[in-house]
Formats: C-alpha cells, sequence, structure tokens
C-alpha cells in the first residue's frame, strides 16, 4: 500500500526547527535526488481514519518548550559508527503508541526538533529524531571509507536510506507502519525509503522539501551561471575551510539563520550552539568536502 503523503511547501509559524526557503549554497545535496517533481507522481491512497488523524495531529504547530528534559539523546551503533538520536514519548507503558520518525534537513541534527519532540510525543506518539551520518555529535567517517558492512561511505540518498532503514527496523522496531515527518533533504531520503519499502510507512510529511528541479527552475539566468559556479569555488580546499569556518561563528551562522528561518524568535543561543558546535568535531571538514565531490 503506497503510504499516505503530505508536503507543506511553507513552514509551521510556530515550529523552530523549519526553514522557509533552500539554499543552493547552504544545500548542496539538491542534485543528488533521484526524484523529480515533474516525473514523479506520489498517489495519496485512502488509508484509515486513525492514521489520518495521527498525520493532522502529528502537523500542528509545535509549542516552544524550555524544558531540557522534554527528550533524551541517546547512541546507537551505524555499521560501526556511533550516531546520536532524540527520543520522547518512549515508555514500556505506551510501548503500543504510533510511531513518529522525524528526519531533520541539511546543517541539521537530531537536536533541531527541540522544540517539536514533546509537543508531538502529548499526541500519544512515541517520537525519534536521528542524526544522519555525516551531521550531529557522531562519528563522521571519511567519503570513501569502508564501514563495517564493507560498503563505502557516501554522503547521498542512498547511503542516508540505507541507515534509516536501520534505524528504524534495529532501533525502533515498530509494530506497525512508522509515521515520518522530514525537512529539506530529510524529506528526500524519508521519500526514497517509502519508495523502496513501502509497507514500512503509514504516511509522509514532507516540510519545505528540498525538490531540485522546482527550484532550478524558479532560478533567474544570473543564479544559474553563478549557483554552480559558487559550489565549485567551495570544493576548493582552502576556500570551503575558510567558508565552513566562517558559518560556525556564532555572529555569522545567525545572520544565516534569520535569512532562513520563518520564526525569527527561534534563532537563539541553543540554536547556533546546535549547528555550530557539530562542525568543529572530528571529521566536519572532510564531509563538507566530501559533499561537494560526489
Amino acid at each position: 500500500m503506497t503510504p499516505l503523503t503530505f508536503c507543506a511547501p511553507s513552514p509551521l509559524r510556530n515550529s523552530s526547527c523549519l526553514f522557509k526557503r533552500q539554499s543552493p549554497l547552504i544545500c548542496p545535496y539538491r542534485n543528488q535526488s533521484r526524484f523529480s517533481p515533474t516525473s514523479t507522481s506520489i498517489k495519496l491512497n485512502p488509508f484509515t481514519e486513525v492514521a489520518t488523524k495521527c498525520v493532522q495531529e502529528a502537523t500542528r504547530p509545535a509549542v516552544a518548550t524550555t524544558n531540557k528534559n522534554a527528550y533524551d539523546v541517546h547512541e546507537w551503533n551505524f555499521r560501526g559508527f556511533t550516531l546520536e538520536y532524540a527520543v520522547s514519548g518512549v515508555s514500556p507503558e505506551i510501548d503500543n503508541s504510533a510511531v513518529l520518525i522525524l528526519v531533520h534537513g541539511f546543517g541539521a541534527n537530531c537536536r533541531h526538533w527541540r522544540h517539536n519532540l514533546a509537543p508531538l510525543a502529548s499526541n500519544n506518539f512515541r517520537v525519534f529524531a536521528l542524526d544522519l551520518i555525516g551531521f550531529g555529535m557522531g562519528d563522521k567517517p571519511i567519503p570513501g571509507e569502508k564501514d563495517a558492512q564493507g560498503k563505502t561511505v557516501e554522503y547521498t540518498f542512498d547511503y542516508w536510506t540505507e541507515q534509516l532503514y536501520t534505524f528504524i527496523t534495529q532501533v525502533v522496531r515498530p509494530k506497525a507502519p512508522v509515521f515520518l515527518m522530514a525537512n529539506s533533504i530529510g524529506a528526500m531520503v524519508t521519500m526514497q525509503l517509502s519508495a523502496q519499502h513501502p509497507s514500512l510507512s503509514a504516511a509522509n510529511v514532507f516540510i519545505s522539501p528540498s525538490l531540485r528541479q522546482l527550484n532550478v527552475r524558479k532560478r533567474s539566468w544570473l543564479q544559474d551561471i553563478t549557483a554552480p559556479l559558487l559550489m565549485q569555488l567551495l570544493a576548493y580546499r582552502p576556500l570551503g575551510s575558510f567558508f565552513l569556518k566562517s558559518l560556525a561563528r556564532p555572529k555569522q551562522l545567525s545572520s544565516v539563520l534569520m535569512e532562513a528561518y520563518e520564526v525569527y524568535e527561534a534563532v537563539d543561543n541553543e540554536l547556533i550552539d546546535i549547528i555550530a558546535k557539530p562542525a568543529g568535531t572530528a571529521g566536519a571538514l572532510e564531509v563538507f568536502f566530501g559533499i561537494h565531490q560526489l
């Protein structure tokens, strides 16, 4: 059965984790997508009244919370690499509750959903948010390195899809199809997962998805020229290193986030730290360069 799919091009105004627009400079992964909105049609088959209600509840605007215990962060092992994920509403008492999995966008991580985890869990969901490999505070293997299964590490939608599938089947281990909510490049990962394993998800919610064909079509002729040139320049190691270090500076990062966010109040010191801190971890620079070589 094809999962229900909801696509929200604009962010929920009270949600702290969502972008109002996608930048080709900040989000280079869009050219990897095998799905084109001009050629791929996802049918919205009727599911059940319960499933539809769950998705509607999940997409309500989140209420910001300052409760540091609103979610917990744990580690898990993916093919020999230690990665992080956040959970809320997970306990033996509600083991049979519906599962909602949140997948972040480019440059973010599981903590990016800080204001969403607990409110969504309050709607009787077991809520999980994982770090896609290469992002967050977990291990950042060098592109081309072999994982524990002997496969080559690649920062691509294929590799992330394999990671998400492993996370669902080995960590979450749901008793029923899960609900997936994703932003930016995370939407492309969940879309690919649902295409490859349609029985695994009950419904998908794509919020500000990174759909390259639509974005390219809206670009001006000047952007068509400058965007590829900028990406090539960033692939030059000294310049790319300078760009990454500059972007990680709180003042500079705050300016970038203010341009990207619909909810300006969400750009606080905690969010800046969530985005900037992983950029200083071991392997972050190599991951950044690996992105532009794929």
